[in-house]
C-alpha cells in the first residue's frame, strides 16, 4: 500500500532535516516508539514509512498494526509516504524492495530501522554529507556509526571501506548499482578484482565465502550484498569522528543481533561538533579499517577454537538443565 498525506503541528526543532527519512518497521511497537521520537525531533518535511507484512499469526498480525500504529502520530508538517507490505517479506526482500521502492522516489534519502537510535546531530551530519558528495561517485554512501569510537586527529570524519549500515544515508546513484541476487559473482570471484581492492588474501577469503553463501541463498539479509555492490565499484564509504548511532535491538527476538553481551551492543553515543572540518582529500583512514578487520572480519585459530569450545560447553550445560527438570 502506498499512501501519501499531510500533517501539521508548528513546533520549531533543534534542527530540522532537510533530506527525506526512509524508516523501516516490522513488528516491535516498543522499540518503533523510541525511535520514532528521535525522528519526530528531526521533523523530517519527506518520511518515508516501509513495512514488512506480518507473519501467519494472529500474534504477528497485531504486532505488525501496532507498530504501524506509532508512525501515525505526526505532529508535524511532513509528506508521508508509507510502503506497507501485506505478506512477511523477510529481511533480504524487504528492505531491498523497499529501498527499491525508495530511490525511485527520491534522489537520496537517510535510512533508519526500528531499533536504530540516532544522536541528534546524526540527520544534520548526513545533510551535510550527502550534499557536500553529492557528485563524487567514490563516496557511496554515509554511515552514522563509528563501530569503535575512533576519532580522526584532524577531521570531523573520514572515509572507509567498512561503513556500518545501523543508521546510514545515500544517493540514488549509488543505490542503482545494488543487486539483491549478486548475480554476477560466479564470474567476479574468478577475477583478479578482488586481489586489487582488498588489501590481504584473508580479506579476499572472508568476503568470497560471504558471498558466496549470498549467491546461494544461505541467509536471509540485503546487506553483504550492499556491501559486495560497493567493492566492485570501488566504492567507499564516510564515518562520522563520534558515533551517532547506538543499536537498540540486541536480544533473542532480534532478526541478525541476538548476543546482547556483544560489544557492539548498546555503543555509547557523542555529539558531533559543527561547523565540520573537512578531509583536504578523499583518501581512506588505514588506521580505522585496520581495527576494523582485525576485531571484526579476521579469526585466528585460536579464536576460532576458543568459539567452539564456549558454544560445547553451552550445550552442555542446556543438556544438564533439561535432565534436572
Amino acid at each position: 500500500m502506498n499512501s501519501n498525506n499531510i500533517f501539521y503541528q508548528p513546533s520549531t526543532p533543534s534542527y530540522q532535516v532537510q533530506s527525506p527519512v526512509a524508516f523501516f518497521i516490522y513488528n516491535r511497537p516498543n522499540l518503533t516508539q523510541k525511535i520514532f521520537n528521535e525522528v519526530a525531533k528531526a521533523q523530517p518535511k519527506r518520511l518515508f514509512v516501509i513495512a514488512d507484512g506480518p507473519k501467519h499469526s494472529d500474534y504477528d498480525r497485531k504486532l505488525c498494526e501496532e507498530t504501524r500504529a506509532v508512525t501515525e502520530n505526526i505532529t508535524w508538517e511532513c509528506e508521508v509516504t508509507r510502503f506497507y507490505s501485506s505478506t512477511n517479506l523477510g529481511c533480504r526482500s524487504r528492505i531491498s524492495s523497499g529501498l527499491n521502492q525508495l530511490f525511485d522516489t527520491v534522489e537520496e534519502a537517510i535510512i533508519l530501522e526500528d531499533d536504530i537510535f540516532p544522536h541528534e546531530s546524526f540527520f544534520r551530519f548526513c545533510d551535510e554529507m550527502l550534499t557536500r558528495y553529492k557528485d563524487n561517485p567514490q563516496i557511496m554512501m554515509v554511515a552514522g556509526c563509528n563501530v569503535f569510537q575512533t576519532t580522526h586527529p584532524h577531521y570531523s570524519y573520514f572515509f572507509s571501506r567498512y561503513p556500518s549500515i545501523w543508521g546510514w544515508a545515500t544517493w540514488r546513484r549509488a543505490w542503482k548499482r545494488y543487486d539483491v541476487n549478486i548475480c554476477e559473482w560466479p564470474r567476479r570471484k574468478k577475477s583478479k578484482a578482488l586481489h586489487s581492492y582488498f588489501t590481504n588474501a584473508i580479506e579476499v577469503k572472508i568476503f568470497s565465502s560471504l558471498w558466496n553463501d549470498i549467491y546461494y541463498e544461505k541467509f536471509d539479509t540485503w546487506d553483504y550484498q550492499w556491501d559486495y555492490c560497493r567493492f566492485f565499484s570501488k566504492g567507499i564509504g564516510i564515518i562520522p569522528s563520534e558515533n551517532l548511532i547506538t543499536n537498540l535491538g540486541f536480544g533473542a527476538h532480534a532478526t541478525h543481533t541476538k548476543d546482547r553481551n556483544n560489544f557492539l551492543a548498546s555503543l555509547p553515543l557523542s555529539a558531533l561538533n559543527f561547523p565540520l572540518f573537512h578531509p583536504q582529500r578523499v583518501e581512506i583512514y588505514k588506521d580505522y579499517d585496520e581495527i576494523y578487520f582485525r576485531r571484526l572480519l579476521y579469526r585466528p585459530p585460536w579464536r576460532i577454537q576458543l568459539s567452539k569450545i564456549k558454544k560445547k560447553v553451552k550445550n552442555v550445560y542446556k543438556q544438564a538443565i533439561s535432565a534436572f527438570n
